[in-house]
């Protein structure tokens, strides 16, 4: 009977997920109005895997440090192996890491990360995102959907209020007087320099059986996902591969999973059936042996395209 996996941290997973950190591309595209710092920009692919075998055996390092910020938020753990990674590579100096920003009477936001990369000074943004592209209309065949349309497996997410306060106010947190103030106290003359930057990774999961175009403002080269229904599941996996094996992932192991000896199409549909129909969102990973042909996608109640169509009217 398949279950999702133990969410704990193993030598493989950290490694995975450093790997995921340097080479996995952005999901915004790069724009006047999206400034975008990519990963593969801090270690050139000569040196990505020394530096990866560097960091791997840090791992207790990472761990206690990851203890410090009391959360089991997937955001959180994000943003904290980029913090660790970043204090770790040469030519880079990590100066702060969510430093508040305030006025005199509040709180206005905080700045995710400040570093010295090469000698520039960057404020850099972080992200995590999963995103699932919700049908406008029984087909869409416009050249790009809009980001309203695009929403979290929970439904407590949404891209178009993620990229608003990204690019609207967590970016512009550099460029205001608070946030000046706040630079000059850490950096002096040297913050009047400092790039904002957004640095987001992620997937986007598009629906099995219907047109939905990316959506605006989304790298061409963004990693992909699918999406089904329950009652889409049977004809879903009749239409991979025999030899296709899957694994349930918990939200620790959606950056990248470690891949162990994985569950038959009928198993599978089996874990599925002893669910009632009342189960939440679950991402699995669909690997082919001697293949490059895996797939990440998340299987959804039949409920639940319905409940996000609302979500986003």
């Amino acid at each position: 009977m398949p279950a999702p996996s133990e969410d704990k941290m193993t030598d493989k997973l950290f490694r995975k997920h450093l790997e995921f950190l340097l080479t996995s591309p952005s999901l915004l595209a790069t724009s006047d109005t999206q400034p975008v710092f990519h990963s593969d920009q801090l270690v050139p692919s000569t040196l990505l895997e020394s530096t990866i075998d560097s960091l791997a055996p840090l791992r207790d390092e990472f761990e206690q440090q990851l203890k410090q910020r009391r959360s089991s938020r997937l955001g959180i753990y994000y943003e904290a192996l980029w913090g660790f990674v970043l204090r770790h590579l040469p030519d880079t100096t990590v100066l702060a890491a969510n430093l508040p920003v305030r006025d005199t009477s509040r709180t206005l936001g905080e700045f995710d990360l400040i570093c010295e990369h090469q000698h520039k000074f960057i404020h850099l943004e972080l992200a995590i995102k999963f995103y699932l592209g919700v049908p406008a209309t029984p087909i869409d065949d416009s050249s790009v959907s809009l980001t309203r349309q695009w929403v979290g497996p929970g439904l407590r997410d949404r891209l178009d209020i993620k990229l608003e306060r990204l690019l609207g106010h967590q970016l512009g947190l550099s460029a205001t007087n608070e946030g000046l103030a706040t630079l000059n106290q850490l950096m002096g003359e040297s913050s009047t320099i400092v790039n904002a930057k957004a640095l987001v990774q992620g997937r986007l999961f598009y629906p099995w059986q219907t047109v939905v175009s990316p959506p605006a403002g989304i790298a061409c080269n963004h990693q992909r996902g699918v999406w089904i229904t329950l009652a889409e599941l049977e004809p879903f996996l009749d239409s991979q591969p025999a030899i296709a094996t899957y694994q349930c992932l918990q939200r620790s192991e959606w950056l990248a999973p470690v891949f162990e000896p994985g569950y038959s199409s009928q198993q599978l549909s089996d874990y599925f059936s002893d669910q009632g129909g009342e189960f939440s969102p679950l991402m699995i990973y669909m690997q082919v042996p001697e293949t490059n042909n895996d797939l990440f996608f998340f299987v959804v109640p039949d409920s639940w395209p319905e409940a996000a169509r609302q979500s986003v009217t």
